[in-house]
């Protein structure tokens, strides 16, 4: 009994002579590799270890973020592994992995800072710090050019599949991929299942911060007849930047043709000098173009008249236009018959034939008021204008000529009267 008691008393003595820092092993100096992006660049990772760790010891990183140098207060998650030294046999071998989940971080230039030390209850002893490591340049999925955010494209007939190369700048590479599609810009957007679209990335490799991404969407996610379908593409991988990736991808549909003309009948204008046959169509894009060709039953020699188109916005079809198309043709200048015409709606971007027909209604010159008219209508009016201008001037005149006339009266009246009374005296 008196030889256990002398044993732990010994042992209590050592400790207090030599503490356990004392009887531990500073780890040896840690080699590192990384960061590396892993579980597809969800993660930055540096590896580390020590070959010489006795009995045990420990293993932490710190992390900085330039600009500013402000540490990084996301926790790492760390993995450790003890294995036999093979350098130092007797001694242990500490792996350490360090994670840094990228989710919801913000980009700029980050520093691992690794250090390996023994653990002791009231404090780290023996810290050894890694060398210094290359730094972890993230930054979030954007546009390499910005003006490269909305592009366009006009296909006829109806593809397959729609492709685009898209050039971003992204560390990690973007790993979150959305897709949607609406009809006009007012409209909501109704998101796609991964079904219908592709998205694969291309780095550019060499520690550059460009790649492509390449889209390739399936029409057939379309189930509207519509002129514009507006793809809406995001992109992220992750991190929080100054910038949110946004791609809008406007296919214009070529196989859409404009509405059927609608045709007013013809009217006589101008004093019966000029008749008018009008002819519009509406969702034409992105304008249109007006001819008319004689009908076999018009009169077709020597047709002597003009044309006009007018391409105004369209209130039923945004972005695209309601062409109207008017012939004058001259009265006095074409023979007297029955006239019709055939109208064609041309639209300035289309592939093949995309042209709009409908014929006009017919009429005959010889029901044109007649020419003179328009002389007997210019004296009438006048003849009103002066007899108006004669009633005004004499509605005005007639209580001074009154007023004259009463007053010569009662002069003449004031005369007789002293004539009287000077006879009376006499």
């Amino acid at each position: 009994m008196n030889f256990i008691l002398n044993l732990v008393a010994l042992a209590i003595l050592t400790l207090t002579i030599f503490p356990p820092s004392f009887l531990s092993v500073a780890p040896a100096k840690p080699t590192c590799t990384g960061p590396e992006l892993v579980e597809n660049g969800a993660v930055a990772q540096v590896t580390c270890s020590s070959d010489r760790v006795y009995p045990t010891a420990e293993c932490e990183a710190n992390i900085f973020r330039d600009p500013g140098n402000v540490r990084v207060k996301t926790p790492l998650s760390v993995s450790r592994q003890i294995t036999a030294s093979e350098q130092y046999p007797g001694d242990k071998k500490l792996t350490c992995w360090f994670k840094l989940h990228l989710a919801n971080i913000d980009e700029g230039r980050y520093k691992f800072e690794p250090q390996f030390y023994v653990d002791l209850p009231s404090h780290k002893a023996n810290i050894t710090k890694a060398d210094a490591l290359p730094d972890l340049n993230l930054r979030a999925t954007t546009l390499e050019n910005p003006y490269d955010a909305h592009d366009k494209i006009a296909v006829a007939p109806k593809p397959k599949e729609l492709t685009r190369n898209i050039s971003v700048i992204s560390n990690p590479p973007p790993n979150l991929f959305s897709l949607a599609v609406r009809q006009n810009e007012s409209s909501t957007p109704v998101h796609l299942s991964s079904k219908f679209y592709s998205v694969h990335y291309r780095s550019e490799g060499d520690g550059s911060l460009k790649g492509t991404i390449e889209l390739n969407v399936s029409t057939s996610a379309v189930t509207v007849e519509e002129r514009f379908n507006h793809f809406l593409l995001s992109a992220s991988n992750g991190l929080v930047g100054r910038n949110v990736f946004l791609y809008k991808l406007t296919w214009i549909r070529l196989d859409i043709l404009p509405t059927q003309p609608t045709c007013n009948a013809p009217v006589f204008i101008d004093q019966g000098a000029t008749v008018l046959f009008t002819c519009s169509a509406d969702r034409v894009y992105s304008s249109g173009r007006c001819s008319f060709q004689p009908t076999a039953d018009s009169l077709r020699e020597n047709l002597q008249g003009s044309v006009r188109t007018k391409n105004e916005d369209s209130k039923a079809y945004p972005g695209q236009k309601v062409v109207t198309c008017e012939l004058y043709l001259s009265v006095a200048r074409n023979k007297v018959g029955v006239y019709q015409f055939q109208v064609e709606i041309t639209p300035s971007f289309r592939i093949g034939d995309q042209s709009v027909i409908a014929t006009t209604p017919s009429v005959n010159l010889a029901n044109a008021p007649p020419q003179g008219k328009k002389g007997w209508s210019v004296s009438i009016n006048l003849f009103l204008i002066i007899g108006g201008i004669a009633l005004v001037l004499g509605l005005i005149a007639a209580p001074t000529v009154f007023l004259l006339r009463r007053k010569r009266n009662a002069q003449s009246f004031n005369s007789k009267n002293n004539a009287s009374r000077q006879k009376g005296s006499l």
